[in-house]
C-alpha cells in the first residue's frame, strides 16, 4: 500500500511519551530484544524498486540489516551530527534493534513478532527513533517507516497502522543536515479484546527508490497488562482510594471526573465500582472498570481524650493514647508506629495520628496539637554605649512576651530609661516564661568617660577667585577622632571645596575619649574678576627722547600685574604710526622700544593681558594711549 507523504493516522493509539521498558519476562518472548538476539521475532530482507515497489520476503537475519544493540554504543551518529543525543538503546533497556542502516543501496528490511495475547499482556507498546534521508523524491520513492498490527486472521486491527515517509516539517520529526530525525517515541496497542488469539506485529524500513539515501529506525517493545491499580484505607464506614492505571494515553478520564493517570475517590465504599475511559490522541478509546474490595474485619475504637501539655521550646513531650480495641498509632507526619510516642518539637505543631485497632485496620484521623511557648528573650539597647561624663543616655528593653519583666537594680518594670550616669555602670533585667519556660536576663554596660582637651591647626581664612578650588585641611589634630561638615555631608580631615560666593566653612570635631563636638569654620572669600584692577597698576609714558642720554631713552610698560614670567599672561603691546601701521610689538611685559629710525611725532599705542597677583582674580586688561618721539 502507498503512503502519501506526510504522517498517515489510521486511528492509531499513538503516545507522546518515554516508556520504560523492563527486561522481565513478560510472555512475549524477548519482546524487548533484552537476550541480546531477535529470538522470538521474524526477519526479513528485500528491496524497493525504482516505481517505489517494496518487496521484503527473504526470511534471514543480517546483522548489517537487523543489529542489535547496546548501552555501550554511542548515541546515533546522524543526529550527533546535529547536536542531538538519540541513544541507540531505548530508555531503562539494556538492548534494542537498529532495523536498516544509514548506507543506501535501496534496501529494504522487517521484522515480525506473533503472540498470544494473556491477560497480563492486554497493552502491547512499541517505542522507536527514527532517521529518514530526505532526498526530495516523489512520496513513493521517499525512505520510509512502517508499522502495521495484525489479527490471526491477518487483518489489520483498528487503530493498527502507522506510517511515514521522509519529506520536510513531519510532525515530530527534526530537520537534521539533510535527514529527518525522530527521537524516541512510544505507540500502545490494548488488545484486550483479543485475549486467546493471536497478534503480529510487523515493523519494516526502507532506503529510497533510486538507491541513493537510507532510511532505518531503532526498536524496542514490551508486552505489559492494562487494569487499574487500586490502594485503600477504607475498613470502617467510609475512606479515600487511590487509583493508577499505565501511562501512556492522551486523555484519562476517571468516573468520579478526575482526569490524570491517578486518581483519589473520596468517601469511597465497600463494593463501589469506579470505572476509567482512557482515549488515545486520534481519538482510540477503551473503559476499563474495578471494584472497590472489602477491607479486613475492623473493630470499633473509641479514644480517651488526649491531654497534652504546653511545653517550652527544646523541651520533650509524651503523647500516649488510650481507648477500646486500640493496637497502636500511626503517626503520620513521622511515618511510624508508636504508642506512647516521645517528640520534642521547636514551635506550636499539629502531629496527624491514625489509631489502628487490633485487627490492624486504620480509623478516622485524629489532630493533637502541642503548644510549644518559646523561651523568654530580654535584651537592652542603649542610645550610646559610650558618652561623657554629663550626657544623658536611653536605655531600651525588648522582651519577645508579655509575662512580666523588670529591671533588677529598682524593679521597675518601664521598658524605657533615661539616665545620667556619672561613672561606668552596668545594668540588669530580667523577664518571665511562659509555662514551664525559665526566666531569661540580660546585661549592658554603659561606659562613662572624662574627656581631655582637644588641639588642631586648620587652614587660614583664605580669598580665592571665582570658579577657583582651595583645599580645606584639619592637621595637627590631638584627641580628635573624627570631624563633620556641617551641610557638606562629608567626615574627611581634608576637603576641596569651589564655593562661589564668600562663605563659612564650619565643621565639628569628635574627641576621641568622648562623645562631644567643638565646632569652628575657615572664612573664604571669593572675588569676581572685577576686583582685578583695584590690586595692581599700569603705567606707559606719554613721550620718550631716543638720544641716549640715559633719561627716556626707551618706550617701555611698567606694571605690578604679573606675579609670574611677563609672557605667561598672553600679554601684547603694539605701537602704530599715523598711517596705522605697527612700527613695534612685544609680547613681554620686559621689551622695550627705541623708535629707531623712526621721524619724530605723535604715535599710538595699545595694550592686551591677564593680570595676575597673588589673591587676586585675573582678568582681561586692554589698554591704549599716544605716546610722543622727540630728540
Amino acid at each position: 500500500m502507498k503512503n502519501p507523504q506526510y504522517l498517515l493516522w489510521i486511528c492509531l493509539l499513538f503516545f507522546g511519551r518515554t516508556f520504560y521498558l523492563n527486561a522481565q519476562d513478560s510472555g512475549c518472548n524477548n519482546e524487548n530484544f533484552e537476550l541480546g538476539t531477535l529470538e522470538g521475532w521474524q526477519s526479513f530482507i528485500g528491496f524497493i524498486t525504482t516505481e517505489g515497489d517494496v518487496t521484503i520476503n527473504t526470511a534471514a537475519t543480517s546483522n548489517f540489516q537487523h543489529l542489535i544493540t547496546n548501552t555501550n554504543l554511542s548515541p546515533d551518529p546522524v543526529a550527533a551530527d546535529c547536536d542531538l543525543s538519540i541513544p541507540r538503546v531505548a530508555v531503562g533497556g539494556n538492548h534494542s534493534l537498529r532495523l536498516g542502516n544509514k548506507s543506501s543501496g535501496g534496501g529494504a528490511e522487517r521484522v515480525v513478532k506473533t503472540f498470544t495475547v494473556t491477560p497480563e499482556n492486554t497493552y502491547f507498546l512499541v517505542q522507536y527513533a527514527v532517521m529518514l534521508e530526505d532526498p526530495g523524491h516523489s512520496p513513493e520513492l521517499q525512505p520510509r517507516f512502517e508499522m502495521r498490527v495484525f489479527n490471526e486472521m491477518g487483518d489489520l486491527l483498528p487503530c493498527g497502522e502507522y506510517a511515514v515517509r521522509a519529506s520536510p516539517d513531519i510532525p515530530g520529526f527534526v530537520p537534521c543536515n539533510g535527514w529527518e530525525v525522530l527521537p524516541w517515541t512510544s505507540v500502545g496497542f490494548e488488545l484486550s479484546s483479543y485475549v486467546g488469539q493471536a497478534i503480529t506485529i510487523e515493523l519494516l524500513t526502507t532506503d529510497c527508490g533510486k538507491g541513493d539515501h537510507a532510511g532505518y529506525a531503532y526498536i524496542d517493545a514490551a508486552c505489559l497488562p492494562l487494569d487499574i491499580s487500586f490502594e485503600s484505607d477504607i475498613c470502617i464506614g467510609e475512606g479515600s482510594a487511590t487509583l493508577s492505571v499505565a501511562e501512556g494515553f492522551a486523555v484519562y478520564l476517571w468516573s468520579n471526573g478526575e482526569t490524570g493517570r491517578t486518581a483519589t475517590i473520596e468517601n469511597a465504599k465497600v463494593g463501589d465500582v469506579v470505572s476509567v475511559e482512557l482515549t488515545s490522541v486520534t481519538g482510540c478509546s477503551i473503559t476499563l472498570s474495578d471494584t472497590i474490595e472489602a477491607p479486613p474485619n475492623s473493630l470499633e475504637v473509641l479514644l480517651e481524650p488526649i491531654e497534652v501539655p504546653q511545653i517550652c521550646e527544646g523541651e520533650t513531650v509524651v503523647i500516649e493514647v488510650n481507648g477500646t480495641n486500640l493496637e497502636t498509632i500511626y503517626w503520620k507526619d513521622f511515618d511510624l508506629y508508636a504508642n506512647p510516642f516521645e517528640v520534642i518539637p521547636m514551635t506550636t505543631t499539629t502531629y496527624e495520628l491514625i489509631p489502628i485497632d487490633f485487627n490492624g485496620c486504620q480509623h478516622p484521623l485524629e489532630l493533637v496539637t502541642i503548644v510549644v511557648n518559646p523561651p523568654p528573650n530580654i535584651e537592652i539597647t542603649a542610645s550610646e554605649q559610650n558618652i561623657c561624663n554629663g550626657e544623658t543616655v536611653e536605655l531600651s528593653l525588648e522582651v519577645n512576651n508579655d509575662n512580666g519583666f523588670r529591671w533588677l537594680d529598682n524593679g521597675d518594670n518601664a521598658s524605657i530609661r533615661i539616665l545620667q550616669p556619672s561613672e561606668t555602670r552596668t545594668f540588669y533585667a530580667e523577664a518571665d516564661g511562659i509555662g514551664t519556660c525559665p526566666t531569661a536576663m540580660d546585661s549592658l554596660t554603659i561606659v562613662v568617660t572624662d574627656s581631655q582637651p582637644i588641639d588642631y591647626t586648620k587652614t587660614p581664612n583664605a580669598t580665592i577667585c571665582v570658579g577657583e578650588s582651595i583645599t580645606l585641611s584639619i592637621e595637627n589634630r590631638t584627641n580628635i577622632e573624627g570631624i563633620e561638615w556641617e551641610g557638606l555631608q562629608n567626615e574627611a580631615f581634608l576637603i576641596e571645596v569651589s564655593p562661589s560666593e564668600s562663605q563659612y566653612f564650619v565643621f565639628s570635631l569628635r574627641a576621641a575619649d568622648c562623645a562631644y563636638l567643638q565646632k569652628d569654620s575657615i572664612l573664604v572669600e571669593v572675588l569676581s574678576t572685577s576686583n582685578a584692577l583695584n590690586y595692581c597698576s599700569l603705567y606707559v609714558p606719554t613721550a620718550f627722547s631716543p638720544n641716549k642720554d640715559g633719561i627716556n631713552d626707551v618706550l617701555q610698560v611698567t606694571t605690578n600685574c604679573f606675579q609670574n614670567t611677563p609672557n605667561a599672561n598672553d600679554f601684547t603691546f603694539k605701537v602704530f604710526n599715523r598711517w596705522g601701521e605697527v612700527v613695534f610689538e612685544a609680547n613681554d611685559v620686559l621689551q622695550s622700544w627705541d623708535g629707531s629710525d623712526l621721524p619724530n611725532g605723535l604715535y599710538v599705542w595699545w595694550l592686551s593681558f591677564e593680570g595676575e597677583l597673588e589673591s587676586v582674580c585675573r582678568a582681561r586688561i586692554f589698554e591704549k594711549g599716544n605716546v610722543l618721539l622727540i630728540r
